[in-house]
Formats: C-alpha cells, sequence, structure tokens
C-alpha cells in the first residue's frame, strides 16, 4: 500500500523504496506487479491533499507477486542497488492509444550502487 504520496515522482520512489526493503529484508524478488483481486486505489479522506494543490491524493493498493531470490536462477553475481534515487527521475504518461486499451507509463529512474 502507498499512501501519503503528493505526486507521481513520490509515488514511484516509495514503491521502488517499499520492493528495495523487501528484498533487502526478506530476500524476496517482485516478479508482476499490478492491480489485481482485492488490490485498490482508496479515495483519501478530506484532510490528505496533493501537494500544493487541494486535489487529494490516493492511497494505491497493489498486488506483488516474486519469489525468495536465489543467485543462480537470478544472477546474483552483480552489483547490488543500494537506494532508490530522484536524482533525474522522469515519468511519462504515454496515454491510451484506443480506448479500450490501457494508459501506458514509462519511468526512468537512477539508483544508488
Amino acid at each position: 500500500e502507498i499512501a501519503g504520496a503528493h505526486d507521481m515522482h513520490t509515488f514511484v520512489f516509495t514503491f521502488l523504496d517499499e520492493l528495495l526493503f523487501l528484498f533487502h529484508g526478506d530476500g524476496f524478488v517482485a516478479k508482476r506487479v499490478g492491480f489485481a483481486r482485492g488490490a485498490s486505489v482508496v479515495p483519501p479522506d478530506a484532510t490528505t491533499t496533493n501537494g500544493n494543490s487541494s486535489a487529494p491524493w490516493p492511497t494505491v493498493r497493489l498486488a506483488v507477486r516474486g519469489e525468495r531470490f536465489e543467485p543462480t536462477r537470478h544472477g546474483g553475481h552483480g552489483t547490488e542497488v543500494k537506494a532508490i534515487t530522484y536524482s533525474a527521475m522522469a515519468i511519462h504518461d504515454h496515454g491510451a492509444e484506443t480506448a479500450a486499451t490501457n494508459r501506458r507509463w514509462e519511468a526512468f529512474v537512477i539508483v544508488d550502487i
């Protein structure tokens, strides 16, 4: 669950930081992330605001599926990610090609190693 983000950059940072926390603490590697059964966007209460605007930012509940990290299976010979950063972060909303397709987002994130 991601709550308290005031913009998309904060949401992405918080989400990736949580995944990194799960990796370091539990050895969890995310394989699939999305809105699934039981996952939702929770409307904010009236006291939550989106940064300096009066528009509230929702709490987002996602379903994350994955498995325990195994060095031989997941290529454990690389460099370990130490932290997520905001440095040069870029997030692009490519919209939907048609009304029947989902919106497509793209994120560029630099991590500390």
